[in-house]
């Protein structure tokens, strides 16, 4: 049980990260659009979808490194990841269809500090772990 919950925790906080840095990417598209210049190009889906692989892979040698997990534990811990990935993908569009990116991106942020508001407090109840 105590291993699961670290598994969900660490995955929380790895992909929350990458959130962070889509939404970062994205804004940083629409200010530059919106400022007039075409110094960055438009993000594709494609260019999601790699870096997504990329920070999977990440997050597949950071896991590996540091717990010894089955490889359908793994699976079923990405595939939430997915979930979670696919709805903020989903979604976006709605929110810059009537607010400003730089607001979508404030929301974002004020999201995402919430998050590891709560994140922090359920760490906080889970004793350290001192070795494997």
């Amino acid at each position: 049980m105590y291993k699961n919950l670290l598994i969900v925790a660490l995955l929380v906080v790895v992909s929350g990260g990458a959130a962070k840095s889509l939404l970062a990417q994205t804004n940083s598209g629409t200010q530059s659009s919106s400022a007039g210049k075409q110094d960055n190009p438009k993000i594709t889906d494609q260019d999601i979808q790699l870096l997504r692989q990329d920070l999977r892979s990440q997050k597949k040698q950071i896991v590996a490194a540091n717990l010894n997990l089955t490889e359908d534990l793994t699976k079923r811990a990405l595939a939430v990841d997915d979930q979670v990935a696919q709805l903020r993908i989903k979604y976006m569009p709605n929110f810059l269809k009537v607010l400003p990116g730089k607001q979508v991106a404030t929301f974002f942020q004020i999201d995402r500090r919430l998050q590891m508001m709560v994140d922090l407090q359920l760490m906080s109840q889970l004793p350290l772990v001192q070795s494997q």
